[in-house]
């Protein structure tokens, strides 16, 4: 397992917010906590996603900058609430 914290700026008519993710051996997520600017944590997993493609490449050379502890993670995780998408 990798854990990831991406930054996403606000593209695609989505707000900016932080991604921490945990990542699977096959580059697909397996958790997934949305940080907002104003710090409201959201935590979601794989029942909650239509699709779930690989979100990273494990051999990626800039990977290692973007990763963080389990420990991090799981801390952002436990603090989080969910709530489940639309579908």
């Amino acid at each position: 397992m990798v854990y990831l914290r991406r930054r996403w700026n606000g593209e695609d008519d989505v707000d900016p917010a932080i991604y921490l993710m945990a990542v699977g051996s096959d580059g697909r997520r397996t958790r997934q906590v949305e940080i907002s600017e104003d710090g409201t944590a959201v935590k979601s997993g794989p029942e909650d996603w239509t699709f779930n493609p690989p979100m990273a490449d494990l051999f990626d050379p800039d990977l290692p900058a973007m990763q963080i502890t389990a420990e991090e993670f799981e801390s952002h995780w436990h603090r989080a609430r969910h709530e489940p998408y639309d579908t």
